[in-house]
């Protein structure tokens, strides 16, 4: 996965953001996107590096300035380990971390739930 820092020039609010938001994700294949007017940038987390002048082009259409393009391998972190959480899952355990908030809500690329796990894909042990 590819991590893309985008600096925007000309939001000014959260309806800005969401704007930046939408057009991002109607354009592009994207896991996650986050925008910040206060920061002047947008964050986006896709399978694939995003070529820069397709991302200046969207911005254009908005109304909005790239001033630069970040690109850079991007791998979700796990609070916990997911090895852990399968062990304890095929031992009939029910993990309970944080405040007693099921294991499942912090690994969620690997541990779905209880009822089952699933292939790796997050990079954990």
């Amino acid at each position: 996965m590819v991590k893309t820092i985008v600096g925007i020039e000309g939001m000014a609010c959260g309806m800005c953001e969401a704007h930046v938001n939408e057009a991002v994700r109607d354009a592009f294949q994207v896991k996650k996107v986050t925008s910040s007017h206060t920061k002047k940038q947008t964050v986006i987390i896709a399978e694939k590096e995003i070529p820069e002048q397709e991302l200046k082009n969207v911005a254009a259409k908005t109304g909005y300035n790239v001033v630069s393009v970040i690109s850079e391998l991007y791998e979700k972190n796990c609070v916990m380990s997911c090895s852990i959480l399968q062990a304890s899952y095929n031992s009939g355990n029910r993990v309970q971390t944080r405040g007693g908030l099921p294991a499942n809500r912090y690994c969620k690329s690997r541990f779905y739930g209880f009822s089952g796990y699933s292939p790796p894909v997050c990079g954990c042990p």
